[in-house]
């Protein structure tokens, strides 16, 4: 009986890599999702305080000007707090983008490395059928010529 080893990948540790770095650059996914919805719940928080603000300081006519001044002030500070957070919520969303692009190419490369080690699977699997067969045809050639020759043991 004919004996094949059996099926070793040879790009395994390769492919244990590319795995290991598809879960990382997940992991990069969701953090940068994460920090974009942060700044965006903190965006949104600072557009309501903007946009309390000046409802607040627009219903009080006659209020001393020094008072009008620092509401004034207020509201600018909150405007900028908002820019700057717009500003900080397109940058995440775009390094979010990033990385949903690096896990694409991640799990491209990982998916072209189990399609490679199904094939090289496969392609052994067919070439032990075809020895299993030879080695069936071969003993049953062998019985033949047995039983032709008279050697047959009954």
């Amino acid at each position: 009986v004919v004996r094949m080893k059996s099926f070793r990948f040879s790009l395994q540790r390769v492919l244990d890599v590319r795995v290991l770095q598809e879960e990382r650059q997940q992991r990069a996914l969701a953090a940068a999702r994460a920090k974009a919805d942060a700044v965006d719940a903190e965006l949104e928080e600072a557009r309501s305080r903007r946009a309390a603000a000046v409802k607040e300081d627009g219903s009080r006519p006659g209020v001393d000007p020094w008072l009008l001044e620092l509401a004034w002030r207020r509201r600018t500070r909150l405007s900028g707090q908002v820019r700057r957070l717009a500003d900080e919520l397109s940058e995440a969303r775009r390094i979010e983008d990033e990385e949903r692009q690096a896990l694409i190419v991640r799990h491209k490369e990982r998916r072209v490395l189990e399609r490679l080690a199904e094939k090289q699977r496969r392609e052994h699997e067919r070439e032990r059928l075809r020895r299993e067969q030879a080695l069936l045809d071969e003993a049953a050639a062998q019985r033949r010529r047995r039983l032709w020759t008279g050697d047959a043991d009954e």
